[in-house]
């Protein structure tokens, strides 16, 4: 071989072309060919041809002078260390490395923190298989997920917090760009290039060449390969890496890689808490004022990252506006165009996606967004489109893969279930008027839809009753699954759930078909109304054709069953009035009609009338009732429940029993009647017992439940705001006033949305708090005066009193907080007298409280040791330690001006009784 050093290096570089290739093809004929010597013969020549290659590859480069000069001072190198670092060989040891192969990091990147950890720890556990020898080849970490998600800025961060244990490199290769792929024999030629390997001897080389020689460069190299934005698995099998030092980033829209037995994580949105800090980031807006408002854009968002980028660009540019940005949002017609702004669009990426399917994947696509339910099963594509149950089946799935269909949850029937993030769902129904641009075919879609639901609803209701129900659906194309029917009957209260949009359309579908009797039934089993997706007054009109067909039916106690699930429906509304006379009625015809189980559970919703009014009395009356009745006919669950809500509103009235421990849980799989009920009464309980960690479960489960919306917990979202406030003298550390705000915010929002005025004025009058608590006196008066503009005028609503104590109450504080001590008196002593008739004597106790702090502004010593003085008491005795404290506290400093000899040790001594 010749002599000097450029020569050798020439030479080295032209065998390593050959090399790689005898390398390559030695590796795929070794998988080809059975018998073992030949297996071995095969790899021992590709590792001859591998090591021969990555001589030539890894051989020094040298300058004009022949000297060898290091890869990092030539071309464009993939070397990590910052200039003057380069010798950093191993992770961190206090040096600084920059990935500079990648897109310049985004300063406004936040949260994805629990997905980051857990991809870094299966990073740590698939590297030490590879150190103890148990697995070969690269760690990868795959993350695939739909268009806009944040899969880059997640895989960008991620190859940043693992730049510093990859000493000898970054590769990094975009693979593709809205609607193009590039080839791999391109992206490897980049590749090369960045291995510093001569431009003129790649241009030459084949795709298999490459592949070789891409593989020998890594080999025995600690390199970090970043592939963004994969198209398929063809272009994954070349450009991974085989050496077990490399270490492989990918992300994709489907999954490319489980099939190869690498792991791949699913990218969801953020949840609401980092959703708005995403927004802030991008919008430079964190007002504690608007925080509502900022929380209806993230939902109009969908939290996705690529659209809550656009809006929060908007309301930065529209000099922190949130509220133009929100109104401009609202329309679905225009909210994706609006949504498309600073080069970014949700639409165009959702465009090029849709624009790779196949003519039956766009009609299936399409078509479901005439589904009304939230969820859905492939079945369901059988109505919309003339294709088999498999058929069906694969659309769905093949959907999925590429993430403009969400899996969701199991169907009790076997089939997976689906749902469409919002502005995907509007993205297809735009594309339906184009797909479908007639009307009457349009039409008639819908209405062979609508009697499929029916058709599938009678099905499942027959098995629930006992007898059929219903007519001849032969023309229909119901689940081609054995017992389907029997199965989803097994877990109906979630079925019910999920269908609920499709069960009231199907009760307006029976009485147009003239189906009484399936008209009636349906109705009856709508006990479960916890969705926002149900105009009220679609509900009422519904209701009005199930209590004809059931008072025509002459079936005893049908018009009961009907009346029961109105008043569970109105109760869900909060129309109090309405609900309580509705279930009056159903008690009455069950009563009529000999049927206890179906006493016990109207009882139990009166019960609840009274406790959602705060006539803690009153419900605990009915709640007994219930229980003795339920027991009776041996309903033990509905027992249980009955129990539950009792020992919780006894111990809003009983001071003794205020700390004491609720039973424990009474729902069981599947049941969506209780389990809410059953999670509000467990954090009413965690608040009382400053039970911190309780309520953080709470939060948690939350978030893990919560879909891509805050439907069915607003109730519970202020629950878990008020826990965060504790008492108003507490102190409220910089973290929970804001959380407790944000929760109030996303009560806000479903309420408002849904007419629910009652939840809407509590979780103002929270959000006041809250932002009382953060010192922002003019936003909290702002909230507390849309609060008052709610509350109703006349006074025959039993709402009115318990709502103008709940603001009166809260602006008292204010008042209160502002030195306006007069007008607080005249607004807390109103709420206090409220809260007595009730016999909610925390609330009391609490307002008694304040009003003694005005006292004392006004130095009226006397009237202000009352009141503290009944406050301190009620505290004592039902053993709220931090309010005991504060108001001791106070109650002290007033007796110490009049000049008596009562110090907090000493009230502590006479009053203070531990709770349990």
């Amino acid at each position: 071989m010749p002599g000097d050093g450029r020569t050798a290096d020439r030479w080295r570089r032209r065998t390593a072309v050959p090399a790689a290739s005898v390398a390559a093809v030695a590796a795929v004929l070794a998988d080809k060919v059975e018998h073992p010597l030949q297996v071995v013969a095969l790899l021992l020549v590709a590792g001859a041809g591998a090591g021969a290659a990555a001589w030539s590859t890894l051989s020094p480069r040298r300058g004009e002078d022949g000297t060898p000069v290091d890869a990092g001072e030539t071309g464009r190198s993939a070397e990590l260390a910052e200039p003057g670092k380069a010798g950093a060989r191993r992770a961190g040891a206090g040096k600084t490395y920059t990935a500079r192969g990648l897109p310049d990091r985004q300063p406004t990147f936040r949260g994805r923190e629990s997905e980051l950890a857990a991809l870094i720890a299966s990073y740590e556990a698939q590297r030490e298989q590879r150190e103890q020898g148990s697995v070969r080849g690269p760690v990868v970490l795959a993350l695939h997920g739909p268009p806009g998600v944040g899969k880059s800025a997640i895989q960008f961060e991620l190859a940043r917090r693992l730049a510093g244990r990859h000493p000898d490199g970054v590769l990094f290769a975009n693979l593709g760009q809205a609607a193009m792929r590039k080839s791999p024999h391109d992206v490897l030629h980049a590749l090369l290039m960045e291995l510093g390997w001569p431009e003129e001897e790649i241009r030459s080389a084949s795709l298999q060449e490459r592949v070789g020689l891409f593989r020998a460069g890594t080999a025995g190299r600690r390199i970090l390969v970043v592939l963004d934005a994969a198209r398929d698995a063809d272009q994954l099998n070349v450009l991974i890496p085989n050496s077990t030092e490399c270490t492989v980033l990918i992300s994709s829209r489907p999954d490319l890689v489980s099939a190869r037995g690498f792991p791949s994580t699913a990218v969801r949105p953020p949840g609401p808490d980092e959703a708005l800090t995403i927004l802030a980031a991008y919008s430079q807006v964190d007002d504690a004022a608007t925080r509502h408002l900022a929380v209806e854009l993230t939902e109009l968002c969908g939290r996705l990252p690529i659209a809550l980028r656009a809006a929060g660009d908007r309301v930065r540019h529209g000099g922190g506006k949130v509220q133009p940005v929100v109104q401009r949002l609202r329309p679905e017609r225009s909210r994706l165009a609006d949504l498309a702004y600073g080069g970014r669009s949700i639409e165009e990426r959702l465009d090029t996606e849709y624009g790779r399917l196949t003519d039956d994947e766009k009609a299936a696509f399409c078509r479901l967004s005439l589904v009304e339910a939230a969820s859905f099963t492939p079945w369901v594509i059988r109505v919309l489109m003339p294709v088999s149950t498999g058929e069906a089946a694969n659309l769905a799935a093949a959907l999925a893969a590429v993430g403009l269909l969400d899996d969701v949850e199991a169907d009790a029937s076997g089939f997976p279930r689906y749902t469409f993030h919002p502005l995907t769902r509007i993205f297809a129904r735009r594309r339906l008027g184009v797909l479908v641009p007639d009307r009457h075919e349009l039409k008639e879609i819908e209405n062979r839809l609508h009697r499929a639901v029916l058709a599938a609803c009678c099905a499942v209701l027959s098995v629930l009753e006992g007898r059929r129900i219903g007519g001849d659906y032969g023309d229909v194309p119901l689940p081609e699954i054995g017992d389907w029917a029997e199965k989803v009957a097994e877990d109906a209260d979630r079925w019910i759930s999920a269908e609920l949009p499709h069960l009231v359309r199907a009760v307006t579908e029976a009485h147009q078909s003239n189906e009484n009797e399936a008209c009636w039934v349906i109705a009856a089993w709508l006990d479960c109304w916890r969705t926002s997706r149900i105009d009220r007054g679609t509900a009422h009109r519904m209701f009005e054709l199930a209590r004809r067909a059931a008072a025509g039916s002459g079936t005893p106690g049908a018009l009961g069953r009907v009346l029961l699930a109105e008043g569970i429906q109105l109760l869900a509304f909060e129309e109090y009035d309405a609900a309580l006379k509705t279930l009056e009625k159903a008690d009455r015809e069950a009563r009529r009609a000999g049927e206890l189980r179906l006493q016990a559970a109207v009882r139990r919703r009166i019960g609840q009338v009274w406790h959602g009014l705060r006539h803690y009395r009153a419900a605990a009356e009915e709640f007994e009732t219930a229980a003795r009745d339920a027991k009776a006919v041996g309903d033990m669950r509905e027992y249980a429940m009955a129990r539950l809500l009792h020992a919780d509103s006894v111990s809003a009235f009983q001071p003794a029993d205020w700390r004491t421990v609720l039973p424990g849980s009474v729902s069981g799989r599947g049941d969506m009647r209780f389990h809410l009920d059953e999670v509000i009464v467990e954090v009413r309980c965690a608040n009382r017992r400053r039970d911190l960690r309780t309520r953080e479960r709470a939060l948690a489960r939350l978030h893990a439940e919560d879909g891509h919306g805050l439907e069915r917990f607003s109730h519970l979202h202020c629950e878990l705001s008020s826990g965060y406030l504790w008492h108003p003298g507490d102190p409220v550390d910089g973290a929970r006033a804001p959380v407790a705000g944000r929760l109030a915010a996303g009560a806000i929002l479903l309420a408002a949305g849904t007419g629910r005025e009652f939840t809407e004025v509590r979780a103002r009058t929270l959000l006041a708090r809250a932002l009382l608590a953060e010192g922002r006196l003019e936003e909290a008066r702002g909230q507390l005066d849309l609060a008052d503009a709610l509350v109703p005028d006349h006074p025959g609503d039993r709402a009115r009193d318990c709502l103008r104590a709940m603001s009166g109450h809260a602006r008292g504080e204010l008042m209160v907080r502002d030195g306006q001590y007069r007008r607080a008196l005249e607004l807390l002593e109103p709420a206090v007298r409220c809260y007595q008739a009730a016999g909610d004597f925390w609330h009391a106790a609490q307002a008694r409280a304040l009003a003694g702090t005005a006292h004392r502004g006004l130095r009226r010593f006397g009237w202000a040791m009352a009141e503290l003085s009944a406050a301190v008491a009620a505290f004592a005795e039902c053993g709220d330690e931090p309010a005991f404290d504060h108001a001791a506290d106070e109650l002290a400093e007033v007796c110490a001006e009049l000049g008596l000899p009562i110090t907090k040790p000493t009230l502590k001594d006479r009053l203070w009784r531990p709770g349990p």
